[in-house]
């Protein structure tokens, strides 16, 4: 059933002004159910789930499924490693006590911290006119783990291009251990290389930004992390109702999906240019690979160009997830995601031995954020076509059999949901998945009447009384329906 957004969120604000968080609570429930809630509203929903329950238990399943919906938001990353952190050890980042304590449960919030390093790769703003979130992550990654402050300091050199011209100060006054001589010079070997290879990323993340100060989306200039430390009594190291309300609240226009045409095309244009740096490189690496017999000397330079290639492949993914946390509703965003990722579950160049592995959890993804994309789009019929073609995919896989209520499902949630703007778009939707059985059907026919004897360079059929024949061009597109394989996008026309 449709639904309506502003009538729910109205009523989200009426609870707030009535200071009653547990109907708040039932309307966040009612629109969760409907559709994807914006970042900043998820956050709200956590911190408001405090006032019932102030364990903070509710507030990370709150969060769980937040970071299912936008693992590309840092700041999810930071809310969830606050509660969890206190949630969990009962400590306090502002003091160092513990850090032999609770080893367990430490392990526990030092594995978030490094599921946020790597869903949330790049620099995330380098203007020094807008807050540097990342930078304030790395150096709350050092409140929360002391004893893992030297592998952080690394990490930090080696993903920041703007913020580390302090770094070496802060190594030495804001580390509970003495940092080790090793550590200085990784950490300077780390800022020479950012600032040898990473040049591109700066140039791209000031186009994101600029592009989200003109749509007004991005953080106020004077926002500060470090003016919301929380106070000794309060349970978390950051006063995050403060920073909500700095950002706008929920009726401001921060993570509040109001990332339009601007946004978006930067973030579009980012990927692209990662994608080409990408290209360049391996262009590179293969005019070493074919010196690397006459050269032996190659061998460190081609080493290290596949090492930064593996790197900005790397930034692909994080990067339309920043997109998507900040433009959830623009549809190419999605689609542009959704090709990166078929194109991923096709093209593997993963060691052998780890491609089924690989594939298998690259299909998993392609299908999570086509089911995303259709939430946060439910006018798109692209979308749903889509996700459709992610059941093909696993059918494909060997999997599972192909079931047309798979499909149907698809489509029934998507001409119910109220959003589809006529009859013509509901009948698109059931004639994408009548194409969709129809390609099916031939892919099985074409591989059950295909050869070797087809297969060959030579086909039989081309040849009558040793006389090689001509085929009239009709023919040979004829032939080719059967022996084939199907193109990606065959089912468009």
């Amino acid at each position: 059933m449709s639904y309506s957004y502003t009538e729910i969120l109205s009523s989200i604000y009426s609870a707030h002004a009535e200071n009653s968080p547990q109907s708040a609570l039932e309307h966040y429930a009612t629109l969760s159910e409907h559709c994807s809630m914006t970042p900043l509203l998820w956050i709200q929903y956590a911190i408001d789930s405090t006032s019932v329950d102030p364990s903070h238990s509710l507030a990370k399943e709150v969060m769980q499924l937040a970071l299912d919906e936008f693992p590309g938001c840092i700041l999810f990353w930071m809310y969830y490693l606050d509660i969890s952190f206190h949630c969990i050890t009962g400590d306090d980042p502002r003091e160092h006590e513990h850090e032999h304590e609770h080893e367990a449960t430490n392990d526990f919030c030092w594995n978030i911290w490094c599921n946020a390093i790597d869903a949330t790769k790049g620099m995330q703003s380098c203007l020094q006119s807008q807050p540097n979130t990342m930078l304030n992550f790395f150096r709350f990654g050092v409140k929360c783990f002391p004893h893992k402050a030297q592998e952080i300091y690394i990490q930090r050199a080696n993903s920041l291009l703007w913020g580390n011209e302090s770094i070496a100060s802060e190594m030495q006054t804001n580390a509970e251990k003495q940092i080790s001589q090793s550590t200085f010079e990784a950490v300077e070997e780390g800022r020479k290389f950012v600032s040898q290879h990473m040049g591109l990323l700066n140039r791209l993340e000031e186009d994101v930004a600029v592009a989200m100060v003109a749509e007004g989306i991005g953080l106020p200039t004077s926002f500060s992390f470090q003016d919301y430390i929380a106070t000794a009594e309060e349970d978390t190291f950051y006063n995050w109702n403060g920073i909500i309300e700095a950002m706008g609240g929920i009726k401001g226009q921060t993570l509040m999906g109001y990332g339009m045409v601007q946004s978006s095309a930067a973030f579009l244009n980012y990927v692209h240019g990662l994608f080409q740096h990408v290209k360049y490189l391996k262009k590179q690496a293969k005019r070493l690979e074919d010196r690397k017999e006459d050269d032996a000397s190659n061998d460190e330079e081609l080493k290290e160009v596949k090492n930064i290639i593996q790197i900005f492949t790397d930034l692909i993914v994080p990067t339309y997830e920043r997109a998507i946390s900040e433009c959830p509703t623009v549809e190419a965003v999605w689609v542009k995601y959704l090709k990166h990722l078929r194109y991923v579950l096709h093209n593997d160049d993963s060691d052998s031995n780890l491609q089924p592995i690989h594939r298998a959890e690259t299909l998993i993804q392609f299908q999570n954020v086509a089911s995303r994309a259709v939430k946060n789009c439910p006018y798109s019929i692209v979308l749903v076509s889509v996700k459709m073609q992610g059941v093909i995919e696993e059918v494909q896989t060997g999997r599972k059999v192909l079931e047309p209520d798979d499909l149907m499902k698809i489509v029934s949630e998507a001409t119910n949901g109220g959003f589809l703007l006529n009859r013509n778009a509901h009948l698109d939707v059931y004639l994408a998945a009548c194409r969709i059985v129809k390609l099916r059907i031939l892919d099985v026919v074409s591989k059950g009447t295909s050869s070797s004897s087809y297969d060959d360079s030579e086909r039989l059929d081309t040849v009558v009384g040793g006389v090689k024949k001509k085929r009239r061009r009709g023919e040979e597109i004829e032939m080719k329906k059967f022996i084939a394989p199907l193109e990606d996008d065959a089912e468009q026309e």
